[in-house]
């Protein structure tokens, strides 16, 4: 998990996702959205699998505090009160919309001259298509608990536990990072 908000979009192959509890197969042209503050971890199912990412803090959207964009968006976003579609798929209203937008970032180089203000316009323009598709909850969501994790964990050590296995592999296999479960199991 990071306190970004993650949008990524497969390119090529398939990928498999874990957001909090969900685990989702992504394919070819997929969007997936990871909000801030959500565990998720990613696993390329096929060996050609390329997917584009673009990652925003809540820097990469400043604005005046008092701008309209700032307290209905970016701040319910960032305080965990915002859901949002965890997927985009062709037949989405908002696909197309935000497909461009990842086409379009794709094809600028990252540190070339304009890329902060290409990324901006980008981002705004993705949030605008997902916009009608966000829902603001008034209290913060509840982080998934550690405990979930450790059952996971548990449950595939379980299921492998006649194979020789790190940290890294356990991790791999729920989808999680191995610090993260090192904390954990703490």
């Amino acid at each position: 998990w990071h306190p970004e908000l993650e949008l990524g979009m497969v390119m090529k192959g398939t990928i498999t996702m874990r957001i909090q509890n969900t685990t989702r197969s992504f394919a070819q042209g997929d969007i997936y959205i990871v909000l801030p503050n959500q565990l998720h971890g990613l696993r390329n199912v096929s060996r050609e699998a390329v997917h584009h990412l673009l990652i925003a803090d809540a820097k990469a959207f400043a604005m005046a505090g008092t701008h309209f964009f700032q307290k209905q968006f970016v701040e319910p976003l960032f305080q965990g009160r915002m859901t949002m579609p965890e997927v985009l798929r062709p037949d989405h209203p908002a696909y197309e919309k935000v497909a461009q937008q990842m086409h379009r970032l794709e094809q600028v180089q990252i540190y070339a001259e304009g890329y902060k203000l290409e990324r901006y316009s980008a981002l705004l323009q993705i949030c605008a298509a997902l916009q009608p598709f966000c829902r603001i909850r008034e209290t913060v969501a509840e982080p998934l608990p550690s405990n979930e994790i450790a059952k996971q964990c548990i449950v595939f050590i379980r299921q492998h536990y006649v194979q020789r296995m790190t940290p890294t592999d356990i991790a791999a296999g729920c989808l999680s990072q191995p610090n993260y479960l090192c904390a954990v199991f703490k």
